[in-house]
């Protein structure tokens, strides 16, 4: 009989082992998440940042090739409005065609309120056909866009 006393003693404490693992478990799960998810809400907003902007902009003035386009690529994919303006100028200077073509993609990510009227001067202006034909289609589909835009507040 003074063996099922001890039989219980051992469940409770391999219980109380289990249910420590588990709060363990949990509590570092949670701390990784929410260590994890400051992490990425930091990078976000110092993407824009003062700092950021000067070395991208410093960047698309470059003379180094592959420095000057993963900067485009960058105020493209991060939709620095900022550095609309700055490329629209470096795309007058531009004589690379692929920088080019790389500069109309980021202007049209980044979609600011003179991006059909850019896309618009360009495709009447440009000498290259195929970014001519770029900068054609992207002024179509903001126009597109733009006129859904209208017609579904008129709809309403």
């Amino acid at each position: 009989m003074s063996n099922i006393p001890n039989f219980q003693k051992e469940k409770e404490y391999e219980m109380k082992k289990i249910n420590l693992f588990l709060v363990l478990v949990f509590l570092i799960a949670l701390l990784a998440k929410t260590s994890f998810a400051n992490e990425n809400d930091n990078d976000n907003k110092d993407i824009a940042s003062e700092a950021n902007i000067q070395n991208l902009t410093k960047g698309i003035k470059s003379e180094n090739i592959g420095l000057k386009k993963h900067c485009i690529y960058f105020a493209g994919k991060y939709k620095i409005i900022q550095l609309s303006g700055e490329l629209k100028k470096q795309y007058k200077k531009e004589k690379n065609n692929s920088v080019k073509r790389l500069i109309l993609f980021s202007l049209y990510e980044i979609k600011n309120d003179n991006a059909m009227k850019d896309f618009y001067e360009i495709a009447l202006n440009e000498k290259d056909k195929s970014l001519k034909n770029i900068a054609s289609a992207a002024y179509l589909v903001l126009n597109l866009a733009d006129s859904t835009k209208y017609y579904t507040k008129l709809s309403e």
